[in-house]
């Protein structure tokens, strides 16, 4: 059995959903929302064609199982628990866009068990609005192996946040984490606005450090008037 979202507007809600032989195929717009409990069994699940909004949000809460998710077009927006063996998500130079939260501008932690694989040229975007992990800023676990290699990195501050040089943002676990975004460069990564944090990759997480603002242009005059004034005094004295 097959089922086929294409151009349109679906939405899939209820506790119990079984499609357990059975294919989804989105090419619009799909929102899944489970998040009463229960079980949503889906064999196979897949967003990879050129048309349509190609967007899927799922509200997982803990009971959805997909065996095979994948994700090569498009946005993949969603929080709770993607239970399941096989997860691939971007591919080439379209890739797809994978976000925890609800949608755009939404903050959620969004859990893929199994073996999730990435390819190159999807983008993973993290919302950042305060330090509570989950809740206030982004987060993603993988359970099995990740591999950051060709995959772009977009962080965003929501709602005036500001973060501090000290704070740390922790926006990936998973068991074995390897590889580096492709557009970090060295270990930093710059925003759209030219702020910047660092990013650490270690053996089992990602993490947000080091946040650098773009100088105010009023700071930036106070800072290069007392330089000036530093060198001339250091003139008078010779």
């Amino acid at each position: 059995m097959q089922f086929r979202n294409h151009g349109g507007t679906a939405r899939v809600t209820g506790i119990n959903i079984g499609l357990n032989s059975g294919v989804v195929i989105n090419t619009g717009l799909m929102t899944i929302d489970i998040t009463g409990g229960g079980n949503t069994l889906l064999t196979s699940y897949t967003q990879d064609e050129a048309d349509g909004y190609r967007t899927t949000i799922v509200r997982a809460g803990s009971g959805l199982q997909v065996n095979n998710l994948t994700v090569t077009t498009g946005a993949l927006y969603g929080t709770g628990t993607y239970n399941g063996s096989s997860t691939t998500l971007g591919t080439g130079s379209s890739g797809a866009l994978v976000s925890a939260g609800d949608g755009a501008d939404e903050v959620g932690s969004l859990i893929f068990q199994g073996n999730a694989s990435t390819l190159a040229g999807s983008t993973w975007e993290f919302d950042l609005e305060g330090l509570a992990q989950g809740t206030e800023y982004d987060h993603i676990t993988a359970w099995d192996n990740l591999d950051l290699a060709g995959i772009l990195l977009d962080v965003s501050l929501l709602n005036e946040f500001m973060a501090d040089e000290t704070d740390t943002f922790t926006i990936i676990s998973a068991n074995n984490v390897h590889g580096m975004f492709a557009n970090v460069v060295g270990s930093t990564l710059t925003l759209t606005d030219g702020s910047s944090f660092d990013v650490t990759v270690g053996s089992n997480q990602v993490v947000l450090s080091n946040y650098q603002a773009v100088p105010e242009p009023a700071g930036a005059l106070l800072a290069a008037a007392g330089l000036a004034v530093a060198v001339a005094a250091r003139r008078g004295r010779r």
